[in-house]
């Protein structure tokens, strides 16, 4: 709908534009904070708890989730039929959904379940550090070799919604976890290199600006490049934030983070009264 106000689609640019982007960084985020758990664990003790792991997970993902599914099927604002089995049984990214941004739960929580069953093979095997990275590395190059092929075969919905395809961008953040927890002599060594990494993310903001309308180039190697970026973006936030963490500005991004789960389950919902404010308020000048 047409308000006839340009500043309005300015304003709209940024925040419609790039939610998409939004879930590459959760994923990359993720995996350096949920995996950090267990390579902690490992790199300390030897070992993993993945019970605990599991039930921990549980209890942070399920009850706000099926609080959510619950509401949308009382409220009647989708089909049942068209989101319930789907999500109940986490295959939404496969099935489909009308609930269309739990997609990326079920990535998560398939990521949940083959990180710690893939660590629990390692700590069997007594492996070590180097090879815990090198086999992380060869996994996420399948799966972008796997993913190259995917979207040259023109299915790119498989591409952006399917685990198998996805996962590398989680896995990135749990090699930089790897680097934090087994190898910090050489994540400091990294982490000290702070132009490097400001040109990292100086790259990965002109692909973000540049490459992302292009959907076959960025699902294809722009999930790779965006991990990377994330992942240099990540540890300029961890080691040179500490000057500005007093700040409204940070404050302000670390209570987004606080409830960004809630806030990404929720906020569909809030998208379209929104935009028919919008258009109202532009109407009437």
């Amino acid at each position: 709908v047409k308000t006839g106000y340009a500043f309005v689609s300015w304003i709209e640019y940024p925040l419609k534009s790039f939610g998409r982007e939004g879930v590459n960084l959760f994923f990359t985020l993720s995996g350096f904070l949920v995996g950090g758990l267990l390579l902690k664990q490992y790199s300390e003790a030897g070992r993993i708890d993945a019970r605990r792991f599991i039930i921990r997970r549980i209890f942070k993902i399920w009850p706000a989730y099926y609080v959510l599914i619950l509401f949308h099927v009382f409220a009647g604002r989708h089909p049942t039929d068209t989101f319930l089995f789907q999500n109940l049984t986490h295959l939404q990214n496969y099935l489909g959904t009308s609930i269309s941004q739990t997609w990326s739960l079920a990535v998560e929580e398939h990521f949940y379940l083959f990180l710690p069953a893939l660590l629990l093979l390692f700590v069997r095997f007594k492996v070590g550090a180097n090879a815990i990275i090198g086999t992380l590395l060869g996994i996420c190059c399948v799966v972008l070799l796997a993913r190259c092929a995917v979207v040259s075969n023109g299915d790119l919905d498989a591409a952006f919604f399917q685990t198998q395809y996805r996962i590398d961008s989680l896995l990135f953040g749990v090699i930089l976890a790897a680097f934090y927890w087994m190898k910090p002599e050489l994540y400091k060594k990294f982490a000290s290199q702070k132009w490097l990494l400001l040109s990292m993310v100086a790259g990965l903001i002109a692909w973000l600006v540049l490459a992302t309308p292009h959907y076959a180039l960025d699902e294809s190697i722009g999930y790779t490049i965006q991990a990377i970026g994330f992942t240099a973006a990540i540890v300029l936030a961890v080691e040179y934030s500490g000057a500005i963490r007093d700040s409204i500005a940070y404050r302000v991004v670390a209570w987004i983070g606080v409830y960004s789960y809630g806030i990404y389950l929720w906020h569909t919902l809030a998208l379209a009264p929104g935009d028919i404010m919008i258009r109202k308020m532009a109407a009437l000048h």
